[in-house]
């Protein structure tokens, strides 16, 4: 589905483009910060971290998903779990560094929603976050309640069972305020997932409302939040991204899904990376 876009010239293009500028500008800032927990954890997965940054940056940027425990707020739910460092800069309201995957910390290697300030759901279990986000949509349409539920997938996830039973569940309820998200980044751990265009024909074969999008493209991603923002209702996306985006070593290159750059190579993505959100 294409999305109409504004005139330049009108108040509400304006806005857009003002969103498209703060949007870019923290993609930059997430990556960053998501590079810099993991080289300082000395774990973590820097291709999958990359690659869904436009989608969380937009994903901030349009809805509200205040730490208030107010009813019937917006919902985050990151199932690519290991993705923790992009939810943690997202949500971090101190500019302090922040301590992924410490002893003790308050950051763990997955979302903790008892740990850490900001996080709604734990997640790390492969393919728990969309029945999950399904539990929370129809409680808030049950109490009348206006909040709308995002869940952000990666597409090796796609292979377990769980996400096509809830897939088959959310069919039903084509009302719920819910936007599952692919980040289809096209790895699953170490290897190349052979089976997205079949896994993508089948998500959208499964739900009514489907947008297949450029998830690295700040501008479409915005499109597409925003349409669901308007009317929500059952919305999937599956948004091709690129491994490793913003850092070409890993782009070029099928790394290790845990895989760090050597110290010289870390000195100067970190600076490509600080230059970029400058």
């Amino acid at each position: 589905m294409t999305t109409q876009r504004a005139d330049v010239t009108s108040p509400r293009a304006a806005a857009s483009g003002e969103a498209l500028a703060r949007v870019v500008r923290e993609t930059a800032r997430l990556r960053y910060s998501a590079f810099e927990q993991v080289m300082a954890a000395g774990f973590g997965h820097l291709g999958s971290c990359m690659s869904c940054a436009e989608l969380v940056a937009a994903a901030f940027e349009i809805f509200d998903f205040s730490t208030d425990e107010h009813v019937g707020s917006d919902v985050f739910v990151l199932s690519k779990g290991h993705a923790a460092p992009v939810l943690y800069a997202a949500t971090a309201r101190s500019s302090e560094p922040i301590p992924y995957a410490k002893a003790g910390s308050r950051f763990p290697a997955h979302p903790n929603a008892t740990l850490t300030e900001n996080v709604h759901v734990s997640t790390g279990s492969v393919g728990i976050g969309l029945a999950i986000a399904i539990g929370i949509a129809g409680g808030l349409t049950l109490q009348g309640q206006p909040g709308r539920v995002v869940v952000l997938a990666g597409d090796g996830e796609m292979q377990a069972g769980m996400v096509w039973e809830a897939l088959l569940n959310a069919e039903l309820r084509a009302s719920l305020p819910l936007l599952f998200v692919v980040d289809a980044n096209g790895y699953q751990g170490g290897m190349a997932v052979p089976t997205n265009d079949l896994v993508r024909e089948m998500v959208a074969a499964n739900v009514r409302e489907f947008h297949a999008i450029d998830g690295n493209d700040p501008r479409g991603v915005l499109d597409v939040y925003r349409e669901f923002a308007d009317e929500p209702r059952l919305t999937a996306v599956w948004a091709e991204t690129r491994r490793g985006a913003g850092v070409p070593l890993i782009e070029r290159n099928p790394l290790p899904m845990t895989w760090r750059p050597d110290r010289e190579d870390a000195e100067a993505i970190a600076a490509e990376l600080r230059a970029a959100v400058d």
